[in-house]
């Protein structure tokens, strides 16, 4: 029997349906009070989309910064999401584990910072929520997708081989099994470099149905991957951007020697400076810019999540959400290893759903429980990348142990496999180098409003506890050192209102989240001498402001904005910066009943520190490694590589966040033709950006276009993909400003791929 009665209206049934919603925090995304993005499974496979940043063009404002080269998440709104399944946070992992799409039914993308009933996190550009593929009830269904190959025009081609295999079983009327094995052997564009991006995924779901309305649902996925970790080409200037101009030369470590090392100059001292001029630049070929040889990231992930269901008679449900995850990651380069983590997270999300007809209105409510519990081992050496040292054109080697030994900065101690880490208390601290956990524990209450005359008033709030411990690793310090504890206490709330009509549905919200950092380059909860963490490390806030809305003025036409207004502190190695984030989302989709379909997105941001002064590695010029009057342009100063992190940098001021496009314009046409054939063409535009803080180079403006051609039988399908079909040169930038002579690398050229698609 259907547990929903059917005599209310159509928005209480609706409203009534979202009680039993899997997955999905938002189930109308028309009536949210946020901006939100949702690309179905039929979106991903119609665009062959096998990476996060294969979606970027649906998200308004999605940024393509590498993060040192995995693009795990996007940065939303100039900063990084978090990843959610099916509503609850995964384990943080911005450098290392890249999401794969075996599992992915669909996503929803949120800008802002993270909902409430989610629990606060540590990014607040926004979230991704997966919602995973589920078992189907009463069929039998077996679908085989197969990419083959990857050609590049004029030469470069290796053979790549990507594959899904996902096959649903009926058991019976209550209860179905799905089962999928995805992998990636790919050979092309890393492999000429001696690196991979390859994956191996398997994926398991089961769901149970009660006689009583209650549903079970079990997800598991276990997860490897060996994906490419670039430190980037160094040496920017303008001359690279435009014209791939690169300055050679190896740095003369008897010139322009500085002080050893001291309490504003943590790191080693200085190996020396360049002398080469505008004579001496060559032109790098496009794979030179791809991958630094050797640089890999290895991951492996275990990964379950429970969800049971249970309504209560037609106005309440109960629901109780279960999420494990074990990750082990390394990122090693070709001449060291950099960073060596373990972690676990067990999320618990316990929560009671309902809604109240009453003399005014429709008074939906939802209140729950949240237990989460991190545990992580962090090792890093990141003393010894010499990002500016080499000579990308002499044999592409990348070895500071050969080419660098008097200047290494030894390690503090030795594991069992003779590798080198550092500690918070050696001499190079490296505070991110530490055994922590973080033990949270959260309730929350939401509340909607809905009036007669179809205003709706919503509120949230949530209070948090942590308590969070770290000492130094007890594998290398095993008779003790350095250990801290802090108990922090933190509240977060927001009020919205909403007001809809037939066609139209404005909101406005306003809110003030808080959150925890701790977390720097190695997402390591830090520890800094003499042995203590940062309280404020765990204090950080995120204030809103945000107006939108949708309106559908005809049946196929559905346009949606948002502006918004955030203020918010993120924690840098030694302090907080202010940033302020201001801009204009829109979104335009049109489609008509012949199946052409017209998307378009719009995207303004002006991101800006607020009076503040973010620390910058290496000093606040790219001239400060040349010798004075050295260098492509004649500006070197010879002040040499600063390591200290304030030494030298610029005052506090309003710089624009380095790597981000103010404007940014993407979307995607379909046309089906004749009654076998879809042509699509997707892809976007995005203006210039800030290279540096200083503003002394800025990487041009960009844009990729994408094609598919696909014919479409009732059991298979096939399809010719053309990527980057301009050709295009779009450089990435890392995203950070602790190394400011420092990108990831260039885009991927054109390519060609073929897929088929076997329904059985």
């Amino acid at each position: 029997m259907d547990p929903y009665p059917v005599e209310a209206g159509e928005r209480e049934n609706r409203v009534r349906s979202r009680l039993h919603d899997s997955g999905r925090l938002f189930y109308d995304g028309d009536g949210a009070a946020r901006s939100v993005t949702w690309i179905s499974r039929e979106e991903l496979l119609s665009t062959g989309a096998a990476r996060i940043e294969d979606t970027f063009w649906r998200i308004p404002g999605a940024a393509t910064q590498a993060r040192f080269g995995v693009i795990t998440v996007p940065t939303l709104r100039g900063d990084a999401a978090e990843t959610l399944m099916n509503g609850q946070r995964r384990g943080d992992n911005l450098f290392g584990l890249p999401l794969t799409f075996t599992a992915v039914e669909s996503l929803e993308i949120i800008a802002g910072p993270t909902l409430l009933q989610a629990g606060v996190g540590k990014r607040t550009g926004g979230m991704v929520n997966v919602t995973t593929k589920a078992a189907v009830l009463g069929e039998s269904l077996t679908i085989a997708e197969v990419r083959l190959g990857t050609w590049v025009p004029g030469g470069g081609s290796y053979a790549t081989l990507e594959s899904t295999l996902d096959t649903n079983i009926s058991l019976g009327d209550r209860q179905a099994l799905r089962l999928a094995v995805g992998f990636r052997e790919d050979d092309t564009f890393y492999h000429r470099n001696g690196g991979r991006d390859d994956y191996l995924d398997f994926y398991a779901a089961y769901q149970w149905r009660g006689h009583s309305g209650q549903t079970l649902d079990w997800m598991a996925l276990f997860h490897e991957s060996d994906r490419p970790q670039t430190l980037g080409v160094n040496r920017p200037w303008q001359g690279l951007m435009d014209r791939n101009a690169y300055p050679v030369g190896m740095v003369d470590p008897q010139i322009g020697l500085s002080d050893p090392p001291g309490i504003l100059d943590p790191g080693i001292a200085d190996p020396g400076l360049l002398t080469g001029g505008g004579d001496d630049l060559v032109k790098i070929p496009a794979d030179r810019v791809l991958l630094s040889r050797g640089d890999i990231g290895e991951g492996g992930a275990y990964l379950s999540q429970l969800i049971f269901r249970k309504p209560f008679l037609a106005d309440m449900a109960f629901e109780q959400l279960v999420l494990v995850e074990r990750v082990s990651r390394e990122k090693h380069h070709q001449f060291l290893y950099a960073e060596d983590v373990e972690q676990l997270t067990l999320d618990s999300l316990t929560r009671l759903k309902g809604l109240i007809l009453n003399e005014i209105g429709l008074l939906t409510w939802e209140m729950g429980g949240h237990l989460r519990l991190e545990e992580r081992e962090n090792k890093t050496n990141y003393w010894n990348e010499f990002a500016y040292a080499f000579d990308l054109t002499t044999g592409r080697r990348f070895s500071a142990t050969e080419t660098f030994p008097e200047y290494l900065a030894p390690g503090s101690v030795e594991d069992a496999g003779g590798r080198a880490w550092y500690l918070p208390s050696s001499f190079f601290s490296t505070p991110e180098s530490s055994d922590s956990s973080l033990k949270q524990g959260g309730i929350y209450v939401e509340t909607q409003q809905t009036f007669q005359d179809s205003w709706t008033l919503g509120t949230s709030l949530r209070v948090d506890y942590f308590d969070v411990q770290a000492n130094e690793p007890r594998d290398l310090v095993p008779a003790g050192g350095w250990s801290d504890r802090e108990i922090v206490r933190l509240a977060s709330g927001s009020v919205h209102l909403r007001k809809d009509w037939e066609n139209l549905s404005l909101y406005l919200l306003a809110g003030l989240y808080r959150g925890m950092a701790g977390n720097t380059v190695g997402d390591g909860v830090n520890l800094y001498a003499p042995g203590e963490l940062h309280r404020e490390d765990f204090l950080n806030r995120s204030r809103l402001i945000e107006a939108g809305g949708h309106w559908q003025p005809l049946a196929p036409v559905g346009l949606r904005w948002a502006v918004f207004d955030q203020n918010r502190t993120r924690q840098e190695f030694f302090g907080s910066n202010d940033i302020k984030v201001r801009g204009l989302d829109l979104s335009l989709d049109w489609r008509n009943e012949q199946g052409t379909r017209f998307m378009v997105n719009g995207h303004f941001l002006d991101a800006r520190y607020d009076r503040a002064a973010p620390a910058e590695f290496g000093g606040g010029s790219l001239w400060n490694v040349y010798a004075e009057g050295s260098g492509p342009t004649g500006e070197g100063n010879g002040i040499g590589y600063i390591r200290g992190f304030f030494v030298n940098s610029l005052p506090p001021g309003d710089y624009r966040l380095t790597g981000l496009s103010r404007w940014q314009i993407s979307g995607g046409m379909e046309q089906p033709w004749g009654d076998n054939w879809i042509v699509r063409l997707w892809g976007g535009w995005a203006s210039a950006q800030e290279g540096n803080l200083a503003g002394e180079y800025r990487i041009p403006a960009q844009m990729e276009w994408n094609t598919s051609l696909e014919y479409r039988r009732r059991d298979w399908s096939a399809m010719l993909l053309v990527r980057n079909i301009l050709d295009a040169h779009n450089w990435i930038h890392n995203g950070d400003t602790f190394f400011n002579q420092m990108l990831v690398s260039r885009n991927l050229p054109l390519r060609l791929e073929g897929r088929i698609r076997l329904l059985f």
